[in-house]
């Protein structure tokens, strides 16, 4: 065996190595997501332990939760905050729909950590004119706005942020599918694909490879499409003023052939439209994508252990 094949085939092996790194970004997307998730309930669970808490007359009783109180406070500044540099860390000169929105989420984050700020400061100095009850009413209104406001602006965000890191996940494995593709392509003009038993397998996990990295670009490009939907673009109704009520009724009133009398009228039948196939969340296309990119990587270690076999 020539020493340009050997090179080439220790380069899979040496690419089997390497692949761990990339299964490591892929996780870190899953960790993100989880540490987001987490971060969310850890706040929910610890208002709801406030509004519903049973008061037990404990003389610390007051302080631990105007502590605790505080504490979901900041975490939730510490939160937006982090939302925030994770959003501004994208530039969109060449896109303006995206740099409106980013425009658009960023203002909403400024106006909640203002609206944190507030609840602070009415707690700072105030401790002696607080009772039991002001604490639960006011852990009852943090978290009915939190709901309101805040919740529904960080899932926006989420959704981009998911998105945008499976492309880069996604791009990532396309260079790597390209340099194995170049190394197969070598080992197929020297022949050696035919010569050595085994190794004619290559080509054809390198082919279920490029499938399913199309497949999960494609899944990603619909995700971002239905974000786009969702949250940029602005739908106008074809109707913009309600049917008159002489409309209700033509509308609603069912057709009678000419040709018959009321008594033998023949209804039309409505026709029922068939059922859609339900919709994924933008969460569950880009989980769906990052699955197509772990099945890349595992034929990658399939090839990887192919040709160390036969280095043996």
């Amino acid at each position: 065996m020539s020493n340009g094949v050997n090179k080439i085939l220790i380069a899979f092996v040496f690419a089997g190595f390497l692949l761990p790194i990339s299964f490591v970004f892929a996780d870190n997307q899953n960790n993100q997501t989880s540490t987001i998730e987490k971060a969310l309930e850890t706040v929910k669970t610890q208002v709801s332990d406030l509004v519903g808490a049973k008061d037990e007359n404990k003389p610390d009783e007051l302080a631990t939760r105007i502590e605790t109180f505080k504490k979901v406070i900041n975490f939730s500044i510490t939160e937006a905050k982090d939302l925030k540099i994770k959003l501004l860390d994208f530039n969109f000169k060449v896109d303006d729909e995206l740099l409106n929105w980013q425009k658009k989420m960023t203002d909403k984050l400024n106006e909640a950590l203002v609206y944190y700020d507030d609840q602070n400061q009415a707690l700072d100095g105030n401790e002696k004119n607080i009772t039991l009850d002001d604490i639960k009413i006011k852990a009852q209104k943090f978290k009915e706005w939190r709901e309101t406001n805040y919740l529904p602006i960080s899932e926006e965000i989420n959704d981009f942020l998911l998105i945008k890191q499976e492309k880069a996940a996604i791009q990532t494995t396309k260079k790597r599918y390209q340099k194995i593709s170049e190394d197969v392509q070598k080992l197929k003009s020297s022949g050696w694909l035919m010569k050595i038993k085994g190794l004619s397998e290559l080509p054809k996990l390198l082919t279920e490879a490029d499938a399913v990295i199309k497949e999960s670009d494609k899944i990603n490009n619909e995700a971002e499409k239905l974000f786009r939907e969702k949250y940029i673009v602005v739908k106008k109704d074809v109707r913009l003023l309600p049917l008159s009520q002489d409309e209700n009724i033509a509308s609603t009133t069912p057709k009678i052939s000419p040709n018959n009398n009321a008594s033998s009228a023949v209804i039309q039948k409505t026709e029922v439209p068939p059922e859609q196939t339900p919709i994924l969340s933008i969460k569950d296309m880009v989980k769906t994508s990052l699955t197509k990119i772990k099945d890349a990587y595992r034929i990658f270690i399939e090839m990887s252990n192919l040709v160390r076999k036969l280095l043996k």
